[in-house]
């Protein structure tokens, strides 16, 4: 309960957002390395914790929005690299939803970075 307050409180929603971040850095370490099903753990347990943080001011829900996107997409970067191509384009599609027409396109460059080098060797 403890955890899930602190989205409420400046400096709580900070702490959260470290957390998340440190996920996703500890996944891209993963997914670099070669090991996307830890990288995925680590994706997953980032989505939990973003999902949790609330932006106080637009910025800040800015900073968050663009988070829940880009860790979306590793997951679903992950997802990809294990041939789990539902849950791939499962969050994607929330990924992309979630954008703002700015990072829509972002996000259509790197799906088409991940289409290449997924099937670019078919």
């Amino acid at each position: 309960m403890q955890q899930l307050c602190a989205c409420l409180e400046p400096s709580g929603s900070r702490q959260l957002r470290r957390a998340q971040l440190e996920e996703r850095r500890l996944g891209n370490e993963h997914y670099r390395a070669g090991r996307p099903a830890a990288a995925l753990r680590h994706y997953e347990r980032a989505r939990g914790i973003v999902e949790l943080v609330r932006g106080l001011a637009p910025a800040d829900q800015a900073e968050v929005d663009r988070n829940r996107v880009a860790v979306a997409l590793n997951a679903a970067a992950a997802h990809l690299a294990l041939h789990q191509y539902a849950d791939a384009v499962r969050l994607w599609r929330s990924g992309r939803l979630a954008c703002s027409p700015a990072l829509r396109m972002r996000v259509r460059d790197k799906q088409a970075r991940m289409l290449t080098a997924t099937w670019g060797g078919l």
